[in-house]
């Protein structure tokens, strides 16, 4: 009996994180389209997006930025366990102090990596693996001539070395 009842008083709390089971709001051009164009930068709070739009299924917090992540986290019919969805569809709503900033949506973006819901709590790892979504036109930016794609011989892109800066007092950094 005394299980039983941690369990409810566990789930209870679990709704306390203003975080959705799932969202479905973002799958469509439209319902993107629709939320990106409800966001009015210095006006729209935390508060009114959750009203109109419900929870969203990821926060991300960041000292006074909070990110507010919709997208679908059902995964495909031929794939059980662990839960990750689609990220291929999103809205991203960015909030500084409460008040919505800025919003990024998945159209027109045409190549990025996946990102998969977190486990409640910062101490656990993402229990899947990124994958790559869109379509990425990177050929120009692989070498085949060396062993495993590369002259490193790790099969990884090939691009030019970054300078290193260096601070001269009183001029700030060498050119």
């Amino acid at each position: 009996m005394m299980r039983v009842f941690l369990f409810a008083v566990l789930l209870a709390l679990a709704g306390c994180g203003g975080l959705a089971w799932n969202t479905d709001v973002a799958n469509t051009p439209a319902g993107r389209l629709a939320i990106a164009m409800s966001i009015e930068p210095g006006i729209t709070t935390e508060t009114a997006m959750v009203t109109r739009w419900g929870h969203p299924v990821q926060k991300v917090r960041e000292g006074a930025q909070t990110e507010f992540i919709y997208r679908n986290v059902l995964n495909p019919d031929w794939y059980t366990l662990p839960q990750f969805g689609d990220s291929s569809d999103y809205v991203i709503v960015t909030f500084q102090y409460g008040l919505a900033t800025g919003v990024r949506t998945s159209d027109g973006i045409a190549c990025r990596g996946s990102f998969m819901p977190r486990p409640p709590g910062y101490g656990f790892d993402n229990p899947t693996n990124v994958r790559l979504i869109g379509d990425c036109p990177l050929s120009g930016l692989w070498n085949t001539g060396g062993p495993n794609g590369n002259p490193g011989g790790n099969g990884g892109p090939v691009r030019d070395p970054v300078r290193e800066d260096a601070y001269v007092p009183g001029a700030g950094v060498a050119k």
